[in-house]
Order: C-alpha cells, then sequence, then structure tokens
C-alpha cells in the first residue's frame, strides 16, 4: 500500500505509537509519521506508507494550525498540564483586553526557546530523553513565525483564568512554548491547558480518519482512505518533462529546462516534484545549475513511467 493517510491521532498515544497502530491495521511494515504530535495532544497525523515513506521529509515543512487552551497562574515543568506545578498564582485580575494585548506581540516572526520535553536533538540526545533523566541543557532560540494568533473564548476565575485560542504558525513552533511566553508577558505565567492540531499542510481534522472508522474501512475493503504521494508535497514547484527528458532523468542525468513540457518556477536548490507526461509522479528533483544552465536532477525516483 503506497499513499498517505490523514489520521486522527487520540491523546495518549504517541506518535510513535500511531505508527504502530497502523502498520497492524495494514499489515505492512513500512510505515512512518511526519512531525511528532505530543502524546497529550489530539489531531492531524500525516502517515506515509510504502513508497510514500521516501517523502516524509518534504511533508514536514509546512504551516500547521491548533486550537489550543492556557490556563494562566500556573507553570509547570513540562509546560503543560501534564507536568508538576512550580508555580501557582492567582491571576483573577488579568482582564482579557490585555491577553488579546499580549498575544498581539507574538504574531509575526519570533524567537523561542525548545522545551526540555521536546524532540530537538542536542549533542547527539533527544531533549525528552535528557529531561526524563533530570538533566536541563541550555537550548538556543529557533526562529519561527505565528501567522495568526486569535483568541476565541476568555473564561474568567478568580485564581486561573483558562484562554481558548486558535493559531496557525510554521514549522517548528511550539504552542507550549507559546504559552509560557505570554505567561511571562502577562507577568503571571502560563501554561497550556490542551492541545488539538487541526491542519498540517493540506491536511485537515474534517478530512482525518479515526482508527475505529479505519478498522471499519479495512474491513469492507474499502481503501478510499488512501491518499496519492502528491497530495502532501503540493507545495514543491511542479515540473512535467517530456518523453525523452524522463529517460534522462530516471538515469541521473540532468534535465535542462526545454525538456520540460510545463514547469513552474523555482530556484537554485530548490526541491521539485516531477512527473512524466501522462502525469504519473516520477519523483523528486532538485533544481541545480549544470554548466550554468538550470536543469532539473532526480534525488528521489519511485517507479518507471509505463
Amino acid at each position: 500500500m503506497n499513499g498517505l493517510l490523514n489520521l486522527l491521532k487520540p491523546t495518549g498515544m504517541t506518535s510513535h505509537d500511531a505508527v504502530n497502530a497502523v502498520r497492524r491495521l495494514i499489515g505492512q511494515k513500512r510505515v512512518g509519521h511526519t512531525g511528532t504530535l505530543d502524546p497529550g495532544a489530539a489531531g492531524v497525523l500525516p502517515i506515509c506508507m510504502g513508497l510514500a515513506t521516501r517523502i516524509a521529509e518534504y511533508l514536514g515543512d509546512v504551516d500547521k494550525e491548533y486550537r489550543a487552551e492556557m490556563v494562566l497562574g500556573l507553570e509547570t515543568d513540562t509546560l503543560d498540564s501534564f507536568g508538576h506545578i512550580l508555580r501557582s498564582a492567582a491571576a483573577g485580575h488579568i482582564e482579557e483586553h490585555r491577553v488579546r494585548l499580549a498575544m498581539d506581540d507574538f504574531t509575526g516572526a519570533i524567537r523561542q526557546v525548545p522545551p526540555m520535553v521536546s524532540a530537538v536533538k542536542i549533542g547527539g540526545k533527544r531533549l525528552y530523553e535528557l529531561a526524563r533523566s533530570g538533566q536541563e541543557v541550555n537550548r538556543p532560540a529557533r526562529e519561527v513565525t505565528i501567522h495568526q494568533l486569535r483568541l476565541l473564548k476568555y473564561y474568567p476565575d478568580a485564581e486561573h483564568p483558562r484562554v481558548l485560542f486558535h493559531v496557525r504558525c510554521s514549522k517548528g513552533t511550539y504552542v507550549r512554548s507559546l504559552c509560557a511566553d505570554i505567561g511571562q508577558t502577562l507577568g503571571c505565567g502560563a501554561s497550556l491547558y490542551f492541545l488539538t492540531r487541526t491542519r498540517s499542510g493540506p491536511f485537515t481534522i474534517g478530512q482525518a480518519y479515526t482508527f475505529e472508522e479505519l478498522a471499519d474501512l479495512m474491513a469492507a475493503g474499502d481503501f478510499s482512505f488512501v491518499l496519492p504521494m502528491d497530495f502532501g508535497i503540493g507545495h514543491l514547484p511542479r515540473v512535467v518533462l517530456n518523453r525523452d527528458a524522463v529517460l534522462l532523468a530516471i538515469n541521473g542525468r540532468p534535465v535542462p529546462a526545454r525538456g520540460a513540457v510545463d514547469a513552474d518556477p523555482a530556484g537554485h536548490g530548490s526541491a521539485v516534484r516531477v512527473y512524466a507526461p501522462s502525469e504519473e509522479l516520477l519523483g523528486i528533483g532538485e533544481t541545480v545549475l549544470e554548466d550554468g544552465i538550470l536543469s532539473w536532477r532526480m534525488k528521489k525516483v519511485f517507479r518507471q513511467p509505463d
């Protein structure tokens, strides 16, 4: 089975657990995910099956959207509701308009320090592995982009008000860190209360499948849940080669621009999705300069054209 699956991951399951569950369900070992979703979070988790595992690296570099809730006045060691409380302060005096102003400051390009419970590697070790052994290390801040940050509902409380919000952000953004940073700006501290990923690139929660739904479809012999491989890489420029150019490409030769029937603009070093004249996806190529001429060279070939 080659293709993509838009999985609705439940809470309490790691992304690795979700991959193993899909392997058992479809009876196939070659399965992987694109972009870790925390065990405590639910929502969209794109899954690659079969040949589609070869494009996993290109699926994660997309914007994400989340529906989240933060609680004011509580700070934990994991920056979310699953950690140990480090500080608790009454935050009932924080009014809704102050939260909105603080959130406005976090729209656009910002710098974030990855949380210790993240999958970022420092010195060859995952941060969450170091955290489990009681270690805390310095983490360099990274630039991410918050495209939209919108307060949806404010729940007042004498001790710990809660804030429901929507965020659309770039790859590498940590919503728990965003909550903690907003709490610092407000002067009361804050932590993530719950998180649901509603979109990852073209994968949306409205079209995601639960494990129960997948099991029912499999039992009925219905494989309509399998998406074509190029569904997840629509953000890459598209190149359609003529038949002669296809032979060059699959044999590792550079293809000059004249070998394309149709091509989106792409700069030097850009990854592109390459098609045969029949619109069959051949693989992933890269735009290169060969003897001063802009050309394409295949990086991954999925199949020989008919």
